[in-house]
């Protein structure tokens, strides 16, 4: 160990036991990075976390600060829970920079390999949750530039694997933080242009190589390209060609071969184009179950607000104006005319008002037309229709009204007596009818002939205001 790696090591371990902006005290180191230390905190409330301390050297460049500080808000940005959030970010007194996460129980993928290789049926369900999080990383133009094993994560809980250090992220397109020549990531899992630093260049399939290095290593034990430094694999790295699984795999699936050499083509556009398309080709059984998933979802969310188009159709016919039709205005619509296509519930009432509206309308027609001499009681009775404690009826527009509804209800206005009122006022008919002025009076003369029986029949008339009085001759 150089005097730089124990001046380090010595660092590190000075903070254990410090609380950090009196709020989280550091316990004990669980990783160290090339940037950072990770250590196992405890809040002041006793929620553990996990503490993020960028390395003291680092800590005096404001653009290394900016970049640290910066993980938090891309991979809360990702919102997947694959994706580690960033809980809280703070500068301690001694100009420590320190994020906070969860804390994590379990294992980097690295710590598992370094056991010994993986079989297909282990690393494939792991690469295609991490091929989810990138397509949702991907998708809020989010490049991680530095998937390795080291940065995944297995939860010892329910094996799920979570994606950690975004710090050399950056949003896709932004220039500020990509220039050209300067290299960011790991070497041995390095793209192509990446290692040549063509930042310019580097996109989501830079991100879809180094899940086929990952992939690589996993199941052959093997880098993609072994050297003896880091600088020698990148040159190799930004030089030559990535060697087919089956020379270093030969007892490898055909089909796992074809994934993962695709997704090592130098030629960008010859690779895996998108995290979607290139978990559909390792796991097509789980993909196709997923995707049945979701559409049963999407189907049901698109149509819950959506009324079916019969009844859309349905309410244009019965609001835009019809001929008329036999069936008296007061008769309630036969059941099967509106089962076949039921209307909304939203137009009944206002359908309801419509058809009680043209009724009351047509009665005051029919009213008008019902008297077939005119006389002064029915030119009264034109000018003014209604009884005078009668509510006054509101004139629709002529075109709402049918033609003939004032013969339908003279025709359904049956009585024993051969002329009737309108039905627009019975009390008046009835009176016209039965009052004990209409009934014959005995002459002058004594002219008393009729029985009782005739005049008691019925023994009872309206009066004018049309409420029913007994003829009290009738029952004595």
């Amino acid at each position: 160990m150089d005097a730089t790696e124990d001046n380090a090591k010595r660092e590190r371990e000075s903070r254990i036991g410090r609380t950090l902006c009196g709020r989280y005290t550091l316990e004990s180191v669980i990783g160290v990075g090339g940037m950072a230390t990770v250590y196992r905190g405890r809040h002041r409330n006793g929620h553990k976390v996990a503490v993020k301390v960028l390395n003291r050297e680092l800590s005096a460049s404001p653009d290394l600060r900016a970049r640290f500080l910066r993980e938090g808000y891309l991979a809360n940005r990702v919102e997947h829970l694959g994706a580690v959030d960033v809980i809280d970010e703070d500068v301690d007194e001694d100009g420590s920079v320190f994020l906070v996460m969860d804390l994590l129980e379990g294992g980097t993928l690295a710590e598992r390999i370094a056991r010994g290789r993986l079989p297909r049926a282990e690393i494939v369900p792991l690469i295609v949750q991490l091929l989810d999080v990138l397509e949702a990383a991907h998708a809020k133009q989010i490049v991680h530039r530095d998937i390795k094993p080291e940065n995944l994560f297995v939860e010892r809980r329910d094996g799920r694997l979570r994606v950690l250090d975004f710090g050399v992220a950056r949003l896709a397109g932004d220039a500020r933080k990509t220039e050209t020549g300067r290299v960011m990531g790991t070497p041995a899992y390095m793209a192509p242009e990446q290692a040549r630093g063509e930042g310019e260049r580097v996109d989501h399939r830079t991100d879809l190589w180094a899940v086929g290095a990952v992939l690589y290593r996993a199941l052959s034990g093997r880098f993609v390209h072994e050297a003896d430094s880091s600088q020698m694999t990148m040159v190799l790295a930004a030089t030559q060609a990535a060697s087919p699984l089956r020379e270093v795999l030969p007892e490898a699936d055909g089909e796992l071969c074809e994934v993962v050499d695709r997704a090592l083509v130098a030629k960008m556009d010859e690779r895996w184009q998108s995290a979607a398309e290139m978990r559909l080709a390792l796991d097509p059984e789980g993909e196709e179950a997923r995707r049945g998933a979701l559409a049963s979802v999407d189907v049901s969310v698109a149509r819950a607000p959506t009324l079916p188009e019969a009844e859309n159709l349905r309410f244009e016919l019965d609001t835009r104006p019809r001929a008329p039709k036999p069936t008296p205005p007061d008769v309630t619509p036969a059941p099967h005319q509106f089962a076949a296509r039921p209307l909304p519930r939203t137009s009944r009432p206002a359908l309801k008002a419509l058809v009680g509206l043209a009724a009351v309308a047509a009665l005051a027609l029919a009213w008008r037309g019902a008297r077939p001499t005119p006389s002064a009681d029915a030119n009264q009775v034109s000018r003014n229709p209604q009884p005078e404690d009668a509510p006054p009826v509101a004139q629709p527009p002529p075109t709402s009204l049918p033609s003939a509804a004032p013969r339908e209800i003279e025709v359904r206005a049956a009585a024993p007596v051969a002329s009737v009122a309108p039905p627009a006022r019975p009390a008046a008919a009835r009176v016209a009818a039965h009052a004990p002025a209409s009934s014959p009076k005995p002459s002058a003369s004594g002219e008393a002939t009729a029985t009782v029986a005739s005049r008691c029949d019925p023994p009872y008339y309206f009066d004018d205001d049309g409420n029913k009085r007994r003829k009290l001759d009738c029952y004595k």
